[in-house]
């Protein structure tokens, strides 16, 4: 060690200089790409959608082929671009099923990775907000067996999500029947979990202790407690994002992950969905003996939430919450301007305007969206892998 007063050894300020390249590597790959940017010579950012820990999800317009038509554009930042080569990996796989996003181009350029992709609606979180964080039962049943089926499908390939979470679900691109389909998002932490061997496919090791992976709020005590995730953890979580849609979670204001497995592991099933249909009271019980090598039943639980929709004679045309509330909100609008609340002007035509254009939107939505030929049971009885 030098005295206090000694010059740096050449292998210190090598050392606090690889720092120092470290640090600006991470500032100038933070990828705040400002509106105008052109990524890949191809993709014009038009704003900044959002951002997680893999990377940042850009609105952009393609001017190769989908001029005018804009798309979702993932950059990663990471210098192996894991997040993004998963992602893309799964989305190709996804490419022929119903209800997923398309991956449009993916590549790397300029010390950063990036994936174009199926610009998608709202997402759940932004929904349940919409809502007041509360909704009704026939949304939230339906709701479910969309992300249900997302998850199966993903399943089916060989993959666990590993963050399910509101966060990760939206509604699929405006003008069809998807707008009205809950689709999963973000498959940067997602993780096979099985391998091909001499040809056929067989469940991977289960690891003894695996790395945290996931959203705390949305964990599985399995994940909690550090063990390696299989399908049964991802349902764990949708299990949560159900309950949650009728009301806060009991550990909603609790940060501390120790604190809320230990919430998770003593909280009764009933009390999670004490506003919930009692049917719901089975989900909990067709997941908690399961183990990573054991394949869910997912009619089982796909029966559960039919089972209700059939008893209370819910419909998956019928309107959904946000689409009531964006009906009732113009409604409130125009109450205002007739009662002279709000200035008449030119905000009377735009507000009746909007109100027309939204009744029709959502009205014909749901005109095209039939009930018959959504899913079937063997949607979710096939087993794909096997086992």
């Amino acid at each position: 060690m030098g005295t206090p007063n000694s010059k740096p050894s050449p292998a210190v300020k090598k050392g606090k200089n690889n720092v120092r390249r470290k640090i600006r590597a991470v500032e100038s790959n933070s990828a705040n790409f400002p509106p105008g940017t052109v990524i890949g010579n191809r993709f014009t950012i038009v704003e900044k959608l959002g951002s997680g820990g893999c990377g940042v999800v850009f609105k952009a317009e393609d001017r190769q082929r989908r001029k005018g038509k804009p798309v979702a554009l993932k950059v990663e930042t990471t210098p192996d671009g894991n997040g993004i080569k998963i992602e893309v990996e799964i989305l190709k796989c996804l490419n022929s099923s119903r209800f997923a996003i398309r991956v449009i181009h993916s590549a790397s350029t300029d010390g950063y990775h990036y994936m174009a992709m199926t610009l998608m609606g709202k997402t759940l979180d932004v929904l349940h907000k919409r809502c007041n964080n509360f909704f009704s039962v026939s949304t939230q049943v339906r709701v479910g067996i969309h992300i249900l089926f997302g998850l199966k499908q993903l399943h089916d390939l060989g993959f666990v999500h590993r963050d399910v979470k509101p966060a990760n679900m939206a509604l699929g691109p405006d003008g069809g029947r998807d707008a009205r389909i809950i689709h999963l998002l973000d498959f940067g932490l997602a993780r096979k979990f099985v391998h091909n061997v001499n040809g056929k496919w067989q469940m991977r090791p289960e690891r003894r202790t695996a790395e945290y992976r996931g959203t705390k709020h949305y964990s599985s005590c399995n994940t909690h407690a550090r063990h390696e995730q299989g399908r049964s953890d991802d349902l764990w979580s949708w299990f949560y994002v159900l309950a949650e849609m009728r009301g806060p979670l009991p550990w909603d204001e609790v940060s501390d992950e120790k604190k809320i497995q230990k919430i998770k592991e003593t909280t009764k099933y009933a009390k999670l969905l004490s506003k919930s249909a009692v049917e719901m009271l089975e989900i909990p019980e067709l997941l908690r003996n399961l183990g990573y090598f054991h394949r869910p039943d997912y009619l089982k639980l796909y029966m559960v939430l039919v089972q209700i929709m059939a008893r209370y004679n819910f419909h998956f045309c019928d309107p959904y919450d946000w689409e009531e509330n964006a009906e009732l909100g113009m409604i409130k609008s125009l109450r205002k301007i007739l009662l002279g609340v709000e200035e008449v002007s030119a905000s009377m035509d735009s507000t009746i305007n909007t109100f027309e254009a939204t009744q029709t939107t959502i009205a014909q939505r749901i005109a095209d969206f039939a009930d018959n030929d959504l899913y079937k049971s063997e949607d979710f009885s096939i087993n794909r892998l096997g086992f």
